[in-house]
């Protein structure tokens, strides 16, 4: 550190300038962009569950046995790239499901009977190693959406939507990261600069420092000699 204690001042702020930028976009501009995606995801859902309704509820507001819709809403599942897709009947018994081994399980889950089939949609952003709604391990990561299926105020069944995220979540870190090199490295520059700035401060304090003291030295010294030395000392008799 310097000998200064304003330049130490300075010199600290400006450490705290520049890692103010890298801490922004670790806790405010990434997670900002992270929630968008997850906010964009859901919406495409919710479009997507519009769709896919049109396929399994009959004209007058009744779901289709799973054998008259299940050719038309794979192949939906397969043409907007979902990592699942299940549909629920009304009592939670699953009665479709890209996975073969779901159909039949009824969920009797908390999100099911209180949210979901309650009318409401329900999001979940779900990370890999750890585990779905229902309790399936996740492997990448995922949003997984359940979406109610209603006929008015009736409700009818819903889906249940999962997203892969994981494509879209490396392209952000990718994004984050390029973005916040070029800054972070002109930071540092400056940071740099600014330290070879206050140390040539520094030493010029010191300098001007030690001419200070050795002026005092030498007044003091000249005042001394002309206090001993006292009025009429340098006359001569002859």
């Amino acid at each position: 550190m310097y000998n200064d204690r304003f330049l130490n001042y300075i010199f600290i702020l400006s450490v705290l300038i520049a890692f103010i930028f890298p801490l922004i976009n670790i806790y405010y501009i990434y997670p900002s962009f992270g929630n968008l995606i997850r906010e964009t995801t859901e919406e495409d859902a919710t479009r997507l569950a519009n769709h896919l309704r049109s396929a399994i509820v009959t004209d007058d507001g009744k779901l289709k046995k799973p054998d008259t819709f299940f050719y038309d809403i794979t192949n939906m599942k397969r043409e907007f790239d979902l990592k699942k897709l299940k549909v629920f009947s009304e009592s939670g018994k699953t009665i479709y499901s890209s996975d073969s081994k779901d159909v039949g399980i009824v969920n009797n889950g908390h999100i099911f009977n209180n949210i979901v089939a309650k009318g409401r949609s329900y999001t979940a952003t779900k990370r890999e190693g750890t585990r779905s709604v229902e309790g399936e391990k996740v492997s990448g990561e995922l949003v997984e959406i359940y979406i109610p299926i209603m006929n008015g105020n009736e409700f009818l069944g819903a889906f249940e939507i999962y997203y892969d995220i994981s494509k879209r979540i490396n392209s952000l870190d990718i994004l984050i990261f390029n973005y916040s090199l070029i800054p972070l490295a002109m930071m540092l520059f400056f940071l740099l600069l600014i330290d070879i700035i206050l140390y040539k401060a520094d030493n010029n304090i010191i300098i001007l420092k030690g001419m200070e003291n050795e002026l005092r030295e030498n007044h003091e010294v000249l005042e001394n000699r002309a206090e001993q030395s006292g009025p009429g000392q340098d006359s001569f008799t002859v």
